[in-house]
């Protein structure tokens, strides 16, 4: 069943995103977001679309509750989505369980002109017939149409309190069965302990983490099929290769940095526009340029921290981020030079 293509003409669209910050301010990031949505939606009118989301409900769920319903409402709603007449829509939403809490978020849309779908039921191991639209919240561990996990908490013992895991959904379209895996692995504590090996000992807990996703997609419980993973991989640059390699002379004038450089801490060592200079060190800007990451709508205010001959500085810095990334591209990336966020 697993080797068999899907039916000539099916559009699939597989969209993720870490939509934390969208539930700090939904009043415009939010709609931002779902316009940006929508607009990619109508541009690939995808027949099968699966939409997975990380943090979703932000920092605090239980204060972003009532957001959380306008989104899935508006989602499920909006004339853009019209055509999709079948949805299923899976929120964790039990943040008060420290043992199973992901914050994680799937939805999949079918649009009404695809006939040959059904999918996966784990608890009778047979496949069901997708009709109207469902959303499934609170305890998804009793749902039988996916499998939710939690990492083990000794997987990462620095953070009592992280939502990293995965969803797990079976479909079948046209004869063709696959795994949809939304997954959230571990981000880096401290990038001072990031920097003192490559890779760096967090590399190791998500190449754990990562492993034992895929364990479980293709252990013996259940006959073998394609797999799609995509969601907030949080993958960094090599920060000790960035340090060592510190000192290049660049020539690119960052587009986050200060409009008018001179206003600029002399420390930054910010370059007048067009003109060669020297990167601080054991930071750069142009590299830390380079690994700006997706993530939430609109500009997101970070707090970078670095050192330079012995003394830490700090500057703010607003940098642009795309809403989302589509086709399994992880959108969960973050700049890792001297960030001094603890992203969760």
């Amino acid at each position: 069943m697993a080797g068999k293509a899907a039916a000539p003409g099916t559009a699939v669209l597989l969209v993720t995103a870490n939509v934390g910050s969208l539930f700090d301010d939904p009043e415009n990031l939010q709609k931002n977001w779902l316009r940006e949505f929508y607009q990619v939606v109508h541009t690939h009118r995808p027949h099968f679309l699966a939409l997975h989301c990380q943090e979703f409900g932000g920092k605090n769920y239980e204060a972003s509750m009532s957001h959380v319903d306008k989104f899935v409402r508006e989602l499920l709603s909006s004339d853009a989505m019209t055509e999709y007449n079948r949805a299923r829509v899976y929120l964790d939403e039990n943040y008060k369980s420290q043992e199973h809490f992901t914050a994680l978020g799937s939805f999949y849309f079918l649009h009404e002109s695809l006939k040959n779908i059904s999918q996966f039921d784990f608890k009778a191991k047979k496949y069901k017939k997708v009709t109207g639209k469902e959303i499934y919240s609170d305890t998804l561990e009793s749902t039988p149409m996916l499998e939710k996990e939690k990492f083990p908490q000794d997987y990462f013992p620095e953070c009592k309190w992280s939502r990293k895991g995965f969803i797990r959904t079976r479909w079948c379209l046209a004869d063709c069965a696959f795994d949809l895996v939304n997954i959230h692995l571990f981000h880096d504590a401290s990038n001072l302990v990031a920097w003192e090996t490559s890779p760096s000992v967090y590399s190791g807990i998500r190449h754990k983490a990562l492993g034992y996703v895929l364990d479980r997609i293709i252990d013996q419980r259940f006959e073998k099929a394609f797999y799609f993973v995509f969601g907030d991989f949080n993958f960094r640059l090599d920060s000790k290769s960035v340090v060592e390699g510190s000192g290049t002379v660049c020539t690119s004038f960052p587009s986050w940095a200060p409009a008018d450089p001179a206003s600029a801490s002399p420390a930054l060592g910010f370059p007048r526009p067009g003109r060669p200079w020297t990167c601080p060190r054991p930071w750069c800007p142009a590299v830390r340029a380079a690994g700006v990451g997706l993530g939430g709508a609109g500009q997101l205010q970070e707090t970078l921290v670095f050192r330079a001959h012995g003394v830490s500085l700090a500057e703010s810095a607003a940098s642009p981020r795309a809403p989302f990334s589509l086709l399994a591209a992880s959108s969960g990336s973050r700049p890792e030079c001297g960030s001094a966020s603890k992203w969760t």
